[in-house]
């Protein structure tokens, strides 16, 4: 993939968002699948005159299938991305265009505007997404799938504090290899809530400026523990579905593979991108029998979580 864009702020944000992934100089000859061009605007250009095809509920995302080789993405007020489906002849990249507004840059919108608009390329190359925390541990690795606010952030970080290796933050990119569905170390930040602190005060040290900070949202650092290591891509043998409660003890209850289809069906599929249903599907349902999975609920014995799940994933 090759960034580009005039605008200073842009590039800035994806050395971020990308931080430890992206090739000052790629190997020459290098020929990329996806030429992603981005511009800052103080509004957004008009939307097509056509209704949307589809509109997130909550009013974060239209999508407008223009033709049946290109959708635009409206990711109200922050960006518009026109994305085509399918390369251009003689192995051209695929032209990906974006305009943002300055809002893209607040409450982890840029983040989330790159990787929905970059996952129905990567499903058309076989590569899909989850919105999850991923860990690894002695070459196998652990989902923490579940919406914003289950805790499955805290979770991941309690057990990367705890020696676990660090996959991918909020979203986890699956993939079919022999032996098994795989996760691949995924770029992103690591955002966490200030009260996260209070339940991991070890994780001050990773923060760019340590002295009790208010923020809603805090980035960590990706060194030390939260460095990721690019070509370690590992089975899936767990799935953990984290919830909060206000129990003293955290339990882990074993979930049947349908159930963990469902699951993992509603914070994986764009149900827009209706070309890749039936391969996505296809991928989830085998992950869905192959991995062990678990409902978590969350209690208040944070110090003791991952050795608990430890001795439970054994």
């Amino acid at each position: 993939m090759q960034l580009e864009s005039p605008d200073a702020a842009v590039l800035a944000h994806w050395h971020a968002l990308f931080a430890g992934w992206l090739l000052a100089t790629p190997p020459a000859g290098t020929i990329p699948h996806l030429h992603f061009h981005a511009q800052l605007a103080p509004q957004l250009p008009p939307l097509p005159p056509t209704p949307p095809d589809f509109s997130h509920p909550l009013g974060l995302l239209d999508v407008y299938a223009i033709d049946p080789d290109s959708i635009w993405l409206h990711f109200p007020p922050a960006g518009l991305v026109h994305l085509p489906l399918n390369a251009p002849a003689g192995g051209a990249p695929v032209p990906l265009h974006a305009t943002l507004t300055p809002a893209a840059f607040s409450h982890g919108l840029f983040e989330d505007l790159n990787f929905v608009s970059l996952a129905p390329w990567l499903r058309r190359h076989g590569c899909f997404l989850v919105h999850a925390f991923g860990v690894s541990r002695q070459g196998q690795a652990t989902l923490l799938v579940g919406p914003s606010g289950s805790g499955k952030t805290t979770t991941g970080l309690n057990l990367v504090l705890a020696g676990w290796q660090l996959l991918g933050n909020d979203v986890v990119m699956l993939q079919a290899r022999p032996g098994g569905i795989h996760a691949l170390p995924t770029p992103g930040e690591v955002n966490i809530r200030p009260h996260t602190l209070t339940l991991l005060p070890a994780l001050r040290s990773l923060l760019p400026t340590p002295s009790g900070p208010t923020a809603p949202a805090l980035s960590l650092s990706r060194t030390g523990p939260l460095t990721t290591n690019p070509a370690g891509a590992v089975p899936v043998r767990h799935i953990l579905f984290p919830h909060i409660t206000q129990q003293p003890q955290s339990q882990l209850r074993p979930q049947s593979a349908a159930l963990t289809l469902a699951h993992l069906a509603a914070e994986s599929i764009d149900r827009w991108d209706k070309a890749t249903f039936i391969p996505h599907l296809d991928l989830l349902s085998a992950l869905s029998q192959q991995a062990h999975s678990y409902e978590l609920a969350l209690g208040a014995d944070v110090a003791g979580l991952p050795q608990q799940i430890a001795q439970t994933l054994t």
